[in-house]
């Protein structure tokens, strides 16, 4: 099992600065330890590629991040306060087990990059739709419809959806005006909304298959 050096917890007393940017790549952590009682004036934090079970609700008392990267982790919830993160701008989550988003998600207005690639989440709370995401990553998860709030996230550029079960987009996604580019390979859908047609800045569609049909 991977530890955390005390040179960490005690990096601000002995060098007499702020510790604002931690990687802790690839150390098979299994928590993250004292990390909020020690270093809070953290804007950056990277716990990727370890063994992590627990989002800790004690993350949330760094309100100076702005980028959390803890893919490729063993993380099954999120904490319902997650939302108090307000200053993050970029969130990585891919290669988890998270099955559930809590509706405190929405709280993250400042929020630009979210990947949630490869988890098991079943559906997405209403609130989503009051983020201001340009990019978000929902490959390979477990959703069976897309929230129609996702029509309320006008300043999406890219969303990725391949790998789900979804048999129809909502029609609310005509309301996405800045969206370019859209990927919805792999699922089961039948037929595309109407509305897609109201994306003036809609470049690329990647489909893969609709309605029985391939399309390269």
């Amino acid at each position: 099992m991977g530890y955390i050096s005390d040179q960490v917890y005690s990096f601000s007393h002995r060098y007499r600065r702020n510790l604002t940017h931690l990687w802790i790549v690839g150390n098979e952590l299994e928590s993250i330890g004292d990390i909020p009682l020690h270093c809070h004036s953290l804007t950056l934090l990277s716990l990727a590629s370890n063994k992590i079970t627990d989002f800790s609700s004690a993350l949330v008392s760094l309100k100076n991040l702005t980028s959390i990267n803890l893919l490729r982790n063993r993380i099954e919830k999120l904490p319902s306060n997650i939302g108090d993160l307000v200053s993050l701008t970029n969130l990585e989550l891919a290669n988890n087990l998270i099955t559930e988003i809590p509706p405190s998600f929405g709280k993250l207005v400042n929020l630009d990059r979210l990947n949630l690639e490869c988890n098991r989440i079943r559906s997405l709370p209403e609130s989503f739709g009051g983020m201001k995401c340009t990019t978000l990553n929902l490959n390979f998860n477990n959703l069976t419809t897309l929230h129609p709030c996702v029509g309320s996230m006008i300043y999406l550029k890219f969303l990725s959806i391949n790998e789900n079960y979804l048999k129809y987009l909502p029609e609310a996604i005509g309301n996405c005006s800045t969206l370019e580019i859209l990927h919805v390979c792999k699922n089961k859908l039948m037929e595309l909304p109407y509305s897609l047609g109201k994306l003036r800045k809609l470049k690329k569609i990647w489909l893969g298959t609709l309605g029985g049909k391939t399309f390269e």
